[in-house]
């Protein structure tokens, strides 16, 4: 019994080591990843200098004047220079609030802060929300968009596609408003329209 009881307490005591181990490792892995610095801050834009103030992990949320949520704004990394008061944004996730409506989300890869209200945004750029006709769901995609926080609008001069679930249009340049979610392609536009199966 003595044996047996001595065997016992080896095998917890091993496995007690074997969880802790394990445990070291995930902090570890986590730590390493929260402080890797998103790729584009490899780049040159930024010349040598390091960035003044660094948070993980940033989070956001604004209301207007009348307690109501306006905007809220996530991502993994920020970082911002102070020599031209500039912040830049890892993997942006915005909601724009609108009362009595479905939220508006923007996404993209990165984002450029110049101005309290202002953010550009880069690299696979989307915008999910509804329009104003029947509250249909509708997709932008496009690789550069500038949203106006504030006024929630957006604005684009590239190439833009519009994804809904009866038409698929493209063109160049781009206007959009988030209160009255309507959405204007400036030119070059073309597409398809698919009826419903429900029309006549």
């Amino acid at each position: 019994m003595f044996i047996r009881r001595q065997f016992s307490r080896r095998r917890t005591y091993a496995a007690f080591l074997g969880l802790v181990l394990i445990a070291l490792i995930f902090i570890i892995n986590d730590t390493h990843f929260a402080r890797t610095a998103p790729p584009f801050l490899s780049s040159s834009a930024q010349g040598e200098e390091s960035p003044d103030t660094e948070i993980q992990r940033f989070s956001n949320t604004v209301f207007d004047q009348n307690g109501q949520l306006k905007y809220t704004l996530n991502s993994p990394h920020l970082f911002h220079y102070s020599h031209n008061d500039l912040t830049l944004l890892s993997a942006p996730k915005i909601k724009l609030y609108e009362k009595n409506k479905t939220p508006w989300h923007v996404t993209a890869k990165q984002g450029t802060i110049t101005k309290t209200d202002e953010i550009t945004l880069n690299g696979d750029v989307e915008i999910h929300g509804n329009t104003t006709q029947d509250k249909e769901p509708v997709t932008v995609k496009t690789n550069v968009l500038t949203l106006f926080t504030n006024e929630k609008r957006a604005e684009s001069t590239a190439y833009v596609n519009i994804y809904s679930k009866q038409s698929q249009l493209s063109g160049t340049g781009l206007k959009a408003d988030m209160i009255s979610s309507t959405i204007t392609l400036l030119s070059q536009v073309a597409g398809s329209y698919r009826q419903s199966d429900d029309q006549p």
